[in-house]
C-alpha cells in the first residue's frame, strides 16, 4: 500500500545532486555514506550495511544531508 502521493520529481526536488563515487574505508574511519539501498520503499532510512568513506571538507559540505532534505 503506497501512502505517499505520486508526483513528478521536478515538483519535489529543488536541487538534485548525483553524489560522488568513493572507495569505502576499512573500519570505522570516515563518514557514513547513505546509498539508495539505505532507503526502504516507504522512505525509512536504514543504516544496516552503511559504508564509510573519506571525503574532503568541501564534499562533506556539498553532499551532507541537512534538515528538510
Amino acid at each position: 500500500m503506497n501512502r505517499w502521493p505520486i508526483k513528478p520529481l521536478g515538483e519535489l526536488v529543488e536541487n538534485l545532486q548525483p553524489g560522488f563515487a568513493c572507495r569505502p574505508t576499512v573500519g570505522d574511519s570516515g563518514v557514513p555514506q547513505i546509498r539508495p539501498l539505505n532507503i526502504t520503499e516507504d522512505g525509512t532510512l536504514i543504516f544496516d550495511g552503511t559504508k564509510s568513506v573519506i571525503c574532503s571538507d568541501s564534499q562533506a559540505q556539498k553532499y551532507s544531508l541537512v534538515p528538510e532534505d
